[in-house]
């Protein structure tokens, strides 16, 4: 009789650590659609592709399968940010928050037996997130059982080759200021004869003179250089000298 006891005993302690077991874990699905930007999921993605689901201290991976679809079972309690790890594609991250509320959920499919059971099940929610979001900042809950997510966009790990352009060469500085150069040269012709003659005729004069009395200088005073008298510190101009004996004199 105190066998049966002992035995009914922990058989009970048995089913409620099944129980407890069962309360405190869940089973996340999380399926890719079929989209314009990924027709077929599951032949297109890589097989590398894995779905984490990561929070303090714990983590959990899944590979995808076949049909597009990712499964983690025994999924603990908690808030976790939800990502998938992919060579081709961009993903949302998606905040998952598993446990809190229950649910009950009536089991239709199944043997007759198993048919009209309820069956607490617990609560999954699910938001997208952003890089520097606050983590209490939700926006609109998703829908879940499974949870969809959709690729944002395709990777791309070359840059194109542009091809030439006319409008590349006009954005170079250099070929703006070759170009200025010559609209210059061919248009200053043209604006000088459609001055006036007299403003034309003055211009050339002052140019003229310009031009000789500045050559004219620089050669009077090349001729002139005495290199001894610069080289001994001295001023090679009488004047100058004359002007300094007076000073000394008196």
């Amino acid at each position: 009789m105190r066998f049966l006891t002992l035995s009914a005993a922990a058989l009970s302690f048995a089913a409620s650590a099944i129980t407890t077991a069962t309360a405190a874990s869940t089973i996340l699905r999380v399926a890719v659609p079929s989209t314009s930007l990924l027709p077929n999921p599951g032949a297109s993605l890589p097989a590398s592709t894995k779905l984490t689901l990561t929070t303090l201290g714990k983590d959990y991976e899944a590979p995808i399968s076949r049909d597009g679809t990712f499964t983690l079972r025994n999924v603990e309690e908690g808030s976790y940010l939800l990502s998938v790890a992919c060579l081709d594609y961009i993903f949302p991250k998606l905040r998952v928050d598993i446990g809190g509320d229950v649910e009950l959920v009536t089991t239709e499919a199944g043997s007759p037996a198993d048919a009209g059971i309820e069956t607490k099940v617990q609560m999954i929610k699910a938001w997208q997130t952003f890089p520097d979001t606050e983590w209490a900042n939700t926006g609109e809950t998703q829908a879940v059982d499974p949870i969809s997510l959709a690729p944002l966009v395709k990777k791309e790990y070359y840059v194109k080759r542009e091809g030439f352009s006319p409008l590349s060469l006009l954005r170079n500085p250099m070929i703006l200021l070759g170009l200025a150069s010559l609209g210059l040269i061919f248009g200053m012709p043209k604006v000088m004869d459609n001055l006036d003659p007299e403003m034309k005729a003055e211009l050339e004069e002052q140019r003229r003179n310009g031009m000789g009395s500045g050559s004219s200088a620089a050669a009077a005073s090349f001729q002139n250089f005495d290199m001894a008298a610069w080289l001994a510190g001295k001023n090679s101009n009488p004047s100058a000298e004359s002007s300094s004996d007076s000073r000394k004199s008196r």
